[in-house]
C-alpha cells in the first residue's frame, strides 16, 4: 500500500475522532490522539480542519500541535461559534471553570523566554511560561488550584506544550485551596515564580505564597509562605522580578484583607523584598512592611525597571477614608479612587512609604456640581518601566457622578509617565451595548504594557466589550462578551515628541462576535477576560495571555454557568498589527482627566492622522523589517527625565560603537557646572545620573560629543 494512501486513511481517522469528540464534549474543545510524524505534517492537519468544517462544525479559529507525550502527539481545536477571524494564532495552555483571575488589577501572569529551551525531548527557539488559577470541577466553593505549564514553538511551526495532561498544565500549590496567582519572571535566565494565596482548609485564613521548581526534580515544586502582617488574612498578591547589583529578588505586594464591615475596603497594603540563591535553589525569605492602611482590596501593582534598581508600587486608595468625601457620597466604592504611587532608586531598600505621588488629586466633594461629572480611579490600574526605566502608569477611569451617587461602567484607560508628566487616552469606551457587564467589569479596562526595546514602540494590551453599536454579542442571560485590544504609541525616535501621547486605535485581535440570535447560550460564548502581556516579547511576536469565558459574566457571582474555559496564550505579529494601523488610520483622541485640564495633553495637529505624515510612525520615520532587525545608527541624547527636574536627572545616551563620549553640563551662562563622562564608553545605551542638589533654580544644558559628530544639545529646567 503507498505512503500516500496509508497518509489519507490516517487523515480520515483523525478527522473522524475529531467528529466523534465533539459530538461528546459540550465544550467544544476536540483533544485527538494522533500517532507523531503521521498528522504533523502541514498539508494533512489543513485537510483535517476541512474535513470537520465540511461536518457542519462552524468557525474553526486555529489548529496547533500543543504537546508531545512518548511517540503521541496532543491536538487540540479550538472552535468559534462566529465566522469572525483571530488576528495571530492561539494555543491552548490549559483550562480551568474560574472564568475570572483577578477582581481588579491584573498584573502579569505570562513570562517568555526567548532563547532555545528545552520542553520534553524538544529543543524550542523560545518558551512561554503561564500561571491561573485552575477549578477543575464546579460548584466554585471546593477545590481549587494554581496552574503553571511552559509551552513553545518548534522550527517546524508546530507547538509543543510541557505538560500536556486531561487539563492542560499541573497544580503547583498543594493546598486544598488556591489561586489568584502573578508570575514573577526572570526572562533572562527562564526561570518562573509564580506568587498566589491558598489556604489548607475551609477554616483557615488565606496566606500568600512562593513558588519555584526543583532544578533536580520536574513536577516538583517548593511552597514558601510569606510572612504575614498584622495576622491578617493575606490575599491578591502581585509580584514581579528584578536582578539588583547581583542579587535576583521577587518583589511582592499583597493586601492584608481586614473583616471590619465598616472597613470593608480600606485595608492594609504590604510590601516585601526576598532574596533568590539560584545556586543553592533556596529563597531567603523577608517580612512585609506596611506601604498604606489605605489600600483597595484587589488593586495593589509592583513593577521593577530591566536593572533591578528602580521598584514602583501603585494602590487606588479609596476618597471616603483618604479625603473623608462623604457628604455627598455615603458609601465606599471601588471606583471612588486616585492612584497613589511609591518610587524606590534602590531595588527596594529604601521607601518613602509617608509621601506617596497623589497621582490623580481629583477634585474634593465640597466643589459641588458640575464635579458631578467626572472620573475616579477604579481598581484597576498597570505600572511598567519601559527600556530607558522610565515609569509608565495605564489606569482605569469610569464616569463618577459624585452628587447624584450614581456610578457608570462606560470608561476611558489613561496613560501617564514620568517625564511627560500628563495624561493621555488610550482606550475610550464612551460607548454603551445593551447588556450587563457583569461585576467589576466597565467598557475598557485591564490594560498591559510592554516597550520593544529595538523599535522602541510602547504597546498596550486591554480588555473591551464590543465595538460602539454591536448590541447583539450577548450571552443568552444578557451579560456582554469581551474581546482583547491591542493599541501603541509611536517609538521616542526623531518625533520623539509624540512617545506616550499619541495612541492607535486599537485592533481587536480576538474579534469572536455571536451572530446567532437571542444571545449566546453556555458553551458557545467567547468572552476574553484578564488579558496580560509578557514583559520580553523579543522578536517578531507580541505573547499575550487570557481566558476565554465561555458563558460571559463572573460564575463566582451567580452571573452565568459554569464552564470549563481554555486558557489562551495568543501570539501576535508585529508588523501585522502595525499595517492595522495603518489601515485604520486613526489616533485616539485625547479627554481632560480633570475639569480644569490639569495635566491635559492637546494635540496641535487635532490627532489628524495624515497631518502626523499619514503613518504610525509619523512619515519620515517609516521603517521597514530590515531596519527593525537594525541597531540604530546614529549617536543620540535618547532621553533626559524628568525634565524639570528638582535634584537628580537621568541622562541616556546611545552609541553605535564604542567611542570617547564627552557628556557635560553648562548653565544659561555657558560655564561648565559638571563633566558626567569624559573617557572612552563601550557601544549601546549608556546611563548617567547628575546631581543637581547644590546648583540654583534655573536652565541648564546638557552637551553631548564623540569624535567626528557634531554635538549633541538638550535643555532642562532645575527647578526647586
Amino acid at each position: 500500500m503507498g505512503s500516500d494512501r496509508i497518509n489519507k486513511i490516517y487523515r480520515i481517522f483523525f478527522a473522524t475522532l475529531c467528529f466523534a469528540f465533539a459530538t461528546l464534549r459540550e465544550e467544544k474543545i476536540l483533544c485527538c490522539f494522533v500517532f507523531e510524524k503521521i498528522v504533523l505534517r502541514r498539508d494533512s492537519k489543513r485537510e483535517a480542519e476541512h474535513f470537520l468544517v465540511s461536518l457542519s462544525f462552524e468557525g474553526i479559529m486555529r489548529t496547533r500541535i500543543v504537546g508531545l507525550l512518548t511517540g503521541i502527539s496532543v491536538l487540540f481545536v479550538l472552535q468559534n461559534t462566529s465566522l469572525a477571524e483571530i488576528v495571530g494564532d492561539t494555543i491552548v495552555v490549559g483550562h480551568t471553570y474560574y472564568d475570572s483571575q483577578h477582581n481588579g488589577t491584573v498584573g502579569r501572569m505570562i513570562g517568555y523566554y526567548p532563547e532555545p529551551y528545552t520542553i520534553g525531548n524538544d529543543t524550542v527557539d523560545g518558551a512561554a511560561f503561564f500561571t491561573w488559577t485552575r477549578l477543575r470541577t464546579y460548584p466554585d466553593y471546593g477545590p481549587r488550584h494554581v496552574g503553571f505549564n511552559i509551552a513553545g514553538i518548534l522550527d517546524n511551526g508546530e507547538y509543543v506544550i510541557a505538560y500536556p495532561d486531561s487539563g492542560g498544565g499541573i497544580d503547583i500549590d498543594g493546598m486544598w485551596r488556591a489561586g489568584y496567582s502573578t508570575l514573577a519572571m526572570d526572562s533572562e535566565n527562564g526561570n518562573a515564580y509564580p506568587v498566589y494565596h491558598a489556604c489548607t482548609g475551609d477554616e483557615d485564613f488565606f496566606r500568600d505564597y512562593f513558588g519555584y521548581e526543583s532544578e533536580n526534580m520536574p513536577y516538583s515544586w517548593s511552597r514558601i509562605p510569606i510572612p504575614e502582617y498584622r495576622e491578617n488574612e493575606n490575599i491578591w498578591p502581585h509580584a514581579a522580578f528584578g536582578e539588583y547589583e547581583g542579587t535576583k529578588y521577587i518583589h511582592v505586594v499583597t493586601t492584608q484583607q481586614i473583616y471590619d464591615p465598616d472597613m470593608l475596603l480600606d485595608n492594609d497594603t504590604c510590601y516585601s523584598r526576598h532574596e533568590f540563591d539560584e545556586d543553592e535553589r533556596v529563597m531567603i525569605v523577608n517580612e512585609q512592611e506596611l506601604v498604606t492602611e489605605h489600600g483597595m482590596n484587589c488593586t495593589a501593582e509592583i513593577a521593577v525597571s530591566n536593572d533591578g534598581s528602580r521598584v514602583a508600587i501603585a494602590v487606588s486608595p479609596n476618597r471616603l477614608f483618604t479625603r473623608r468625601e462623604g457628604l455627598h457620597w455615603t458609601y465606599p466604592t471601588n471606583r471612588n479612587n486616585d492612584l497613589w504611587i511609591w518610587i524606590s532608586d534602590d531595588g527596594g531598600e529604601t521607601w518613602e512609604w509617608e509621601e506617596p505621588l497623589d497621582l490623580t488629586n481629583f477634585y474634593a466633594s465640597e466643589i459641588g456640581p458640575p464635579v458631578s461629572d467626572t472620573f475616579r480611579v477604579y481598581t484597576d490600574c498597570n505600572l511598567y518601566f519601559d527600556q530607558n526605566d522610565v515609569l509608565h502608569a495605564a489606569f482605569t477611569t469610569p464616569k463618577f457622578y459624585l452628587w447624584e451617587e450614581q456610578l457608570s461602567n462606560r470608561a476611558f484607560i489613561y496613560h501617564w509617565d514620568e517625564v511627560t508628566n500628563v495624561f493621555t487616552v488610550m482606550a475610550d469606551g464612551m460607548f454603551f451595548n445593551a447588556g450587563w457587564f457583569g461585576v467589576r467589569q466597565t467598557t475598557v479596562q485591564r490594560p498591559s504594557m510592554y516597550q520593544d526595546p529595538v523599535t522602541g514602540v510602547l504597546w498596550c494590551v486591554h480588555q473591551r466589550y464590543g465595538v460602539p453599536g454591536d448590541s447583539n454579542d450577548v450571552s443568552d442571560e444578557g451579560y456582554l462578551n469581551s474581546e482583547v485590544f491591542v493599541t501603541a504609541s509611536p517609538p521616542d525616535m526623531d518625533n520623539g515628541q509624540y512617545y506616550g501621547l499619541l495612541w492607535a486605535e486599537g485592533v481587536n485581535i480576538t474579534n469572536t462576535r455571536y451572530t446567532g440570535e437571542g444571545g449566546a447560550p453556555a458553551g458557545q460564548c467567547r468572552s476574553e477576560r484578564e488579558p496580560n502581556i509578557a514583559l520580553n516579547n523579543d522578536g517578531d511576536y507580541l505573547n499575550i495571555m487570557y481566558v476565554l469565558d465561555k458563558n460571559a459574566g463572573f460564575s463566582r457571582e451567580d452571573e452565568g454557568e459554569y464552564t470549563n474555559n481554555p486558557v489562551i496564550w495568543h501570539r501576535v505579529e508585529k508588523d501585522e498589527l502595525i499595517d492595522l494601523f495603518d489601515e485604520n488610520a486613526a489616533w485616539v483622541e485625547n479627554y481632560p482627566i480633570h475639569l480644569d485640564s490639569t495635566q491635559h495633553w492637546e494635540d496641535s495637529l487635532d490627532w489628524d492622522w495624515e497631518a502626523h505624515g499619514g503613518s504610525f510612525f509619523l512619515g519620515e520615520n517609516v521603517i521597514d523589517q530590515d531596519q527593525i532587525n537594525e541597531i540604530p545608527e546614529s549617536f543620540s541624547i535618547k532621553s533626559v527625565y524628568p525634565n524639570p527636574f528638582n535634584s537628580s536627572l537621568t541622562i541616556r545616551v546611545f552609541l553605535p560603537e564604542a567611542t570617547h563620549l564627552k557628556l557635560k553640563v553648562y548653565n544659561i551662562l555657558s560655564r561648565e557646572v559638571a563633566v558626567l563622562s569624559d573617557q572612552q564608553q563601550t557601544a549601546g545605551y549608556r546611563k548617567f545620573n547628575f546631581d543637581g542638589k547644590e546648583l540654583p533654580s534655573g536652565i541648564y544644558f546638557i552637551y553631548a560629543k564623540v569624535p567626528e559628530k557634531m554635538a549633541v544639545v538638550r535643555k532642562v529646567v532645575l527647578l526647586r
